[in-house]
């Protein structure tokens, strides 16, 4: 994974955000293994193996720290509005989620539309008909 954004939520609730977004993604990696996703915990935070992207997630004493990677500009915009989301709604504290590589003003469109990519790159990866690169 060549390319990376980071962002930084201040909070001392880190572990609970933590839990709150992984929680389902980690269900979900052992109801479904034919996707690919891999999950581990660690004392202070996760790290989310999805094959095209990864994601790290670490707790400080400021608040939560996340680092997304992935080969392609498009496969980094899909896991940073993935776990942003997860964050956003799996989480009981308000978000304000600034990746370092987006632009701060992305519309709800564009989030509907990074999601829609994410969504068809597993339903591919799932049934075995390639990646989208």
């Amino acid at each position: 994974m060549n390319i990376h954004s980071t962002m930084r939520v201040t909070t001392e609730r880190g572990a609970d955000y933590v839990s709150a977004a992984v929680e389902p993604l980690e269900a979900r990696s052992q109801t479904r293994p034919d996707f690919g996703l891999r999950v581990q915990r660690t004392s202070d935070g996760a790290t989310l193996d999805f094959g095209w992207a990864r994601c790290v997630l670490e707790v400080d004493a400021a608040g939560l720290a996340v680092r997304a990677e992935a080969d392609t500009p498009k496969a980094l915009d899909q896991v940073c509005e993935l776990m942003t989301r997860h964050l956003e709604s799996h989480g009981d504290l308000p978000l304000d989620a600034t990746w370092s590589h987006a632009p701060a003003d992305a519309g709800r469109s564009e989030r509907r539309d990074r999601m829609r990519g994410f969504h068809a790159r597993m339903s591919r990866r799932h049934t075995g008909h390639g990646t989208d690169t």
